[in-house]
């Protein structure tokens, strides 16, 4: 097949452009840097698009769209133009039978009740970001064709290797020995291991579905906040990880102080609430329509994960460098 890939340069991107290639397809990478990181060219055709500007007219087999704006900051109009604009232009750019869009479950509001697809609340997005990739979805499901497949992909807190923003934040906050957590940390929350998405971009590849269809992916099992941050920690430092209690109450009231003084604070608004609410999406229906059946989990992959943290440079490693998608991939990844 013929596949173009977007966002090449990012964690999912990168991580599909090497496992489609591999498998020996034709695979057109492309991100917005002019300069794509070594490595990648190794396993694509690499072009230099910015999807706000002029795009290329092209005819492929399949188009998977991970490019996008994930922040837990930034005004609307960053949102909607990163996130929304530059998926109608690429879907007026690009013929294609077979549509991947990689969305995510930030779209639902915050529940402590176990998420389906059609959970959306229009009136109740949690955060700007999640508003854009609804968005992007509602143009992809008005303008798909009788003859086209469209599917989009909503994972949470998609994890593994060559992760450069979820990985960094949680090795920084246990630089110290003690991780502080709102609560403890003991909520439930859903996670995508990397191949699990992977394994459903796959089976996207190879249905027989006509039309648009949204489906949650992650994990088979949701996991205690405060046991993975621990986990991760302790094999990636070599000793114990204590988790500190802190009262949710405070935390809230010192992010408000801060953000209203302009005051650095390790967290947001936004990323507070999303470690101190449940958050458990239901994969019933991927698994039924799809055939999805997950084989990662978080626990297994640790020592994999860890490895590859160890591999990296320190600062660039707790910094998020972007070059992370690229960087000790195959050395690792046997």
């Amino acid at each position: 097949m013929k596949i173009l890939i977007t966002g090449t340069t990012g964690f999912i991107g990168a991580h599909l452009l090497r496992y489609f290639s591999k498998k020996g397809h034709e695979v057109l990478a492309w991100s917005r840097p002019e300069n794509p990181p070594d490595g990648l060219t190794d396993f694509g055709i690499y072009q230099s698009v910015d999807l706000l500007q002029k795009i290329p007219k092209l005819t492929v087999d399949v188009c998977i769209h991970c490019a996008g704006y994930a922040n837990d900051e930034g005004d609307w109009d960053t949102f909607y133009q990163n996130n929304v604009v530059t998926t109608i232009n690429l879907f007026k750019a690009i013929q294609a039978r077979l549509w991947v869009n990689i969305s995510s479950a930030s779209i639902y509001p915050l529940s402590d009740k176990l998420i389906s697809e059609n959970d959306v609340d229009k009136n109740n997005f949690p955060s700007l970001y999640g508003k854009s990739k609804f968005l992007a979805e509602e143009f992809l499901k008005k303008e798909c064709s009788l003859y086209q497949t469209i599917i989009s992909l909503r994972p949470r807190a998609v994890y593994g290797m060559n992760d450069r923003v979820l990985l960094p934040r949680i090795l920084n906050l246990g630089k110290s020995g003690v991780i502080k957590l709102p609560g403890g940390g003991k909520v439930k929350l859903s996670m995508t291991h990397i191949e699990n998405l992977i394994h459903a971009v796959e089976l996207c590849l190879t249905t027989n579905l006509k039309g648009f269809y949204a489906f949650n992916v992650a994990d088979e099992n949701a996991y205690v906040l405060s046991e993975v941050m621990q986990e991760i920690n302790e094999d990636f430092l070599n000793k114990k990880i204590k988790i500190k209690w802190v009262s949710p109450s405070i935390v809230r009231w010192m992010i408000k102080v801060t953000s209203f003084f302009g005051f650095p604070f390790p967290l947001t608004m936004q990323a507070f609430d999303y470690i101190t609410t449940p958050t458990i999406i239901n994969i019933n229906k991927i698994k039924k329509e799809l055939g999805y059946q997950p084989t990662r989990n978080f626990f297994d992959e640790v020592a994999k994960i860890s490895s590859w943290a160890k591999s990296i440079d320190e600062d660039k490693m707790y910094g998020g460098d972007k070059a992370l998608a690229w960087v000790n991939y195959d050395s690792v990844h046997q």
